[in-house]
């Protein structure tokens, strides 16, 4: 029973991610008109979720590769390199 509620946690912490990741680009002209922000701050709010999720797929990565022993991380750091790449 633990572990089906785990996992329903983690479903939903899944979705309230993806449904962020889509939802702060579409409202970013909401927001610079609110806050009276430029394009380029706006930009840097985009740019930091982007980070911050990069960086948290990188830190898994390394853990699960540690745990292992194996050298998957180099793959998984340039899957999340792009991420963050404009395009």
């Amino acid at each position: 029973m633990m572990k089906i509620f785990l996992l329903l946690i983690l479903c939903y912490l899944w979705f309230l991610n993806a449904a962020c990741r889509a939802i702060v680009p579409s409202l970013l002209p909401l927001i610079e008109d609110e806050f009276h922000l430029s394009h380029a701050l706006a930009g840097s709010l985009a740019g930091s979720l982007a980070a911050g999720y990069t960086l948290t797929l990188s830190s898994a990565a390394l853990k699960s590769a540690l745990k292992r022993g194996t050298n998957d991380f180099t793959f998984t750091s340039a899957a999340c390199a792009s991420c963050v790449t404009p395009g």
